[in-house]
């Protein structure tokens, strides 16, 4: 990790966590994802506190609020600890800083090495080598704007990560599990997507469903993937029971280019709740 980006992440949690006195939300999180091409399983648990310090009174939602937490994920190869810092100067922008710390187990082809960024990683190649896997550790800073914007009755959300990444192991590329790409030791990362979501009032709580596109863009690889889909995302209006705010959502589309997924379609799911 650099000293620009330990900087980041210092300057971010300072302005983030100040003293607060009162007024302060606590949430607990767990959420459990699944996807398919490429295949994946996790589950997040996490902490967030946020004090939200201006609402807008036309919409009734916060439009200054500052937020830090942290989360623990958790899959069959994986382990990622995260901390992060959260600002939303505007009821149209956020911006997170989030450093993470990953352990690589070892099983289920992670951390897998590969001698170059033209090396063929699809999920056939994946499977054929997970006995490759070697134990490591790996630390990630990420800085992620989000702008969202309102026309008629079209939510509009547009999300970009930013990321800086070091890794163990063998390399010089390695195989990231997230973003389905190969990065190297000290790698940057470019990811972004834009999402138009119409709400509606289903099952006692609200579906915003819609479509999305995205990109993501490996520096030193230069390896490009867009793709193309529909997204659900599903929002109990009361909590239940002891379930503060239940969610789930589905996403599923086509890969329009990608050098081992191109022209074919994935899938992704996730269930999980506020306490």
């Amino acid at each position: 990790m650099t000293t620009r980006p330990r900087a980041l992440l210092a300057l971010g949690l300072a302005a983030a966590l100040p003293t607060w006195a009162e007024g302060v939300e606590r949430l607990l999180d767990l959420d459990l994802y699944t996807r398919l091409n490429p295949a994946g399983l996790q589950a997040v648990g996490g902490v967030t506190f946020r004090k939200v310090l201006v609402v807008d009174s036309r919409y009734g939602a916060p439009s200054a609020s500052l937020q830090a937490g942290a989360a623990l994920g958790l899959s069959p190869s994986t382990g990622q600890a995260s901390l992060h810092a959260e600002v939303q100067p505007a009821l149209f922008l956020r911006v997170r800083l989030q450093g993470d710390a990953f352990r690589y187990f070892g099983h289920y082809g992670a951390l897998l090495s590969f001698p170059a960024a033209t090396s063929p990683y699809g999920q056939a190649t994946l499977d054929a080598r997970k006995g490759e896997a070697a134990p490591a550790w790996g630390r990630r800073l990420l800085l992620q704007p989000t702008f969202l914007a309102k026309a008629g009755p079209v939510l509009l959300r547009n999300q970009t990560d930013r990321a800086w990444y070091r890794f163990q192991g063998r390399g010089p590329f390695f195989y990231d599990q997230e973003y389905d790409v190969l990065l190297r030791d000290g790698d940057a990362l470019l990811a972004n997507r834009t999402q138009a979501l119409v709400p509606t009032a289903v099952a006692q709580g609200t579906l915003h469903a819609g479509g999305f596109f995205e990109w993501t863009g490996a520096r030193s690889a230069h390896l490009y993937r867009r793709r193309l889909g529909l997204l659900g995302f599903w929002t109990a209006g009361a909590p239940r029971g002891s379930l503060g705010r239940p969610r789930a959502f589905l996403q599923a589309g086509w890969n329009l280019a990608d050098p081992n997924r191109a022209r074919r379609a994935f899938v992704a799911a996730g269930v999980g709740s506020s306490f």
